[in-house]
Parts: C-alpha cells; sequence; structure tokens
C-alpha cells in the first residue's frame, strides 16, 4: 500500500505489510503441447480479511484499509522440468475490492473514492507431483491496481492517491482431473 502526497511535499508511505487470511480457489485447464511445454487458462477468487496499515510522524497520523476479496482470470506457461514437476508463468486481469478506510490525526475523515479496484497480475511458480492426481504448488503474485484518490466529506483531494498493489507469497495444494 503506498499513500503518495509528493506532490503537496507532506510525506511518502510505501513497502507495507499487511495481516490477515489469505485463501483463494482455483480452476482452470493445461493441455500439454510436447514432452517440456504446457498451456493453460486459470481463474481464481480469494477471500480475505488483509489489513494494511500505516503511520508518519511517529504515529501522529495513520492510514488502514482492510481488502475483503479479490479475483485473478489469466493464461499461463508452463515448462516441465521433470515429468512430475513444472515451472510456470502466468498474468492476466486482476480485482480487489477494499474497504474500512480509517485515518486518525492529520488523516481522519478520508474515504476511498472507488471501493474495487482492477488492474492486472503476474505469477512465478512451481507444481510438483505428491500423488497421482495431487500436487504442491508455491507460487509468488504481484498485483498491480494503481492509485486511486482519496476524499473526505468535501471531496476529493488532488494529489492523495492510495496505491494497493500487492506481493503474495503462497503455498497449496492441487488436484488435478485427467
Amino acid at each position: 500500500m503506498d499513500l503518495d502526497v509528493r506532490e503537496h511535499n507532506l510525506f511518502h508511505i510505501d513497502g507495507l505489510a499487511s495481516q490477515g487470511f489469505f485463501g483463494e480457489i482455483q480452476g482452470g485447464y493445461d493441455y500439454q503441447l510436447n514432452q517440456r511445454l504446457v498451456i493453460g487458462l486459470f481463474g481464481g477468487v480469494n477471500l480475505n480479511n488483509a489489513k494494511f496499515e500505516a503511520s508518519v510522524y511517529d504515529g501522529a497520523a495513520g492510514l488502514s484499509a482492510t481488502q475483503n476479496w479479490g479475483a485473478v482470470v489469466g493464461p499461463r506457461l508452463g515448462v516441465l522440468l521433470t515429468p512430475d514437476s513444472m515451472l510456470y508463468g502466468g498474468g492476466g486481469l486482476a480485482w480487489a475490492n477494499m474497504d474500512d478506510v480509517k485515518g486518525t490525526g492529520a488523516l481522519s475523515g478520508f474515504s476511498l473514492s472507488s471501493d474495487t479496484q482492477q488492474g492486472w497480475f503476474g505469477e512465478l511458480g512451481l507444481e510438483s507431483r505428491v500423488s497421482q492426481s495431487t500436487f504442491v504448488k508455491v507460487f509468488g503474485r504481484y498485483n498491480e491496481f494503481g492509485s486511486f484518490g482519496l476524499s473526505t466529506d468535501k471531496g476529493e483531494i488532488p494529489g492523495l492517491n492510495l496505491d494497493t498493489s500487492t506481493l503474495v507469497i503462497g503455498a497449496g495444494l492441487v488436484y488435478k482431473i485427467n
């Protein structure tokens, strides 16, 4: 999450972590082109309660927001390293819903000008077979949503933007129907 008020030379916050639960259900289709290459299409919906928090001026002002859900859809390309493990990369469209934006101190009274953001994602991962149809998966995903304006009851404040782009490192189980 990135709060950017550089136009007004006030402050800049970057590189914040989030806390909370993140879980995703995915579905997709893979097609093996030859002995080593796999192409596919996948999508996922995640439900979470990831909370982002930031404070500035030694805690004199702060901002927090909660991401409730997100979704991704896109193609992927995989390379079979062995018959039982695949390195893949993918990307496509991403969505996220944010709410409960709250400010404290000098930032009190702010709200979002838009609750749902659309952007793009890129993912790099590794899947390895553990049984006939079950695989373990580890991945890293970057979601880029750009920035959107914050406003008060008097309207949007020019130059005050919130960037909720995220980097997710995850692991999971994959069940493949052959």
